[in-house]
């Protein structure tokens, strides 16, 4: 699919790296050179150093054979007239973005269509909406739809226990014994432990848990998932602080039970200088 991309600012730049991750055609143009020759030798697309709203620029861009025409410049009135402009040299399809929220109602929809601009994008209005659905379901970590809406797709996460998992047929983890066989720490017998014992057990279930943890935020990272490895990204540094103080709680304990037992040590000697002296 060739896709033409006018205006290489934040917007157009950023459309134009991830529609070249597609394997699409991808052509940005732009007046500004210096924007355009960093993006040239570090993605898979082609640049023109023309003005959209020029007729040469674009016959120069290819537009007769496009597709796709986007036009996302600073000004309004540019991305109008780029759009126009392609629609008749032969491009199939155009986008404009706006500020404007007036040619967004359904009224004027066939006026811009005839116009040459078949589509309009207003980022502010876009957002939003993002910003509301996200207040309205804070529930859902992921939304897709499709078809107009037609199709929703959630992601959300759930816990173990969590109820809705009965209504599909699993059966969460809801006894003590079934919490016990699914965890990673092992459960000890019970006896009598001394402060470095204690503290040396803890340490040890944390470091279990630490590096689960890492190994969930790194099959997080190579998913993409970048929510989930920010949050466990939070847990690690946690468990950091916490092991480096389980460490130097050892450390000191070790310490004092060496102090006690040379105390212990002196205290039978003395007791054996008196046995001997009476």
């Amino acid at each position: 699919m060739k896709i033409i991309i006018a205006g290489a600012g934040a917007v157009g730049t950023h459309l134009a790296k991830l529609l070249s991750d597609e394997k699409q055609d991808i052509i940005l143009m732009d007046e500004n050179e210096e924007k355009l020759s960093k993006l040239d030798s570090n993605f898979d697309l082609m640049t023109v150093n023309a003005s959209p709203t020029s007729i040469s620029g674009l016959k120069n861009a290819g537009v007769a054979g496009a597709d796709l025409f986007i036009g996302v410049m600073p000004e309004e009135s540019r991305n109008m007239t780029a759009c126009m402009l392609a629609t008749n040299m032969g491009a199939k399809k155009t986008v404009a973005r706006i500020d404007n929220y007036e040619y967004l109602l359904p009224k004027h929809k066939e006026f811009f269509s005839q116009l040459g601009v078949h589509s309009l994008i207003y980022p502010e209005m876009l957002a939003a909406k993002d910003i509301v659905d996200a207040i309205k379901m804070s529930w859902i970590r992921q939304w897709w739809e499709f078809c107009g809406g037609a199709l929703v797709l959630i992601g959300t996460k759930m816990r173990e226990t969590a109820e809705i998992l009965k209504m599909h047929g699993e059966m969460p983890v809801a006894t003590v014994a079934e919490s016990l066989q699914a965890s990673v720490i092992e459960e000890l017998p019970s006896r009598v432990f001394s402060c470095c014992e204690a503290v040396a057990v803890v340490q040890a279930d944390m470091e279990k848990v630490a590096k689960l943890a890492r190994e969930i935020r790194d099959e997080a990272a190579e998913a993409d998932d970048f929510l989930v490895q920010g949050t466990f990204e939070g847990y690690l540094a946690g468990f950091a602080k916490d092991l480096w103080f389980l460490r130097a709680m050892r450390s000191d304990a070790h310490a004092g039970e060496a102090c006690d037992a040379k105390a212990e040590e002196k205290t039978a000697g003395a007791k054996r200088c008196c046995r001997k002296k009476a």
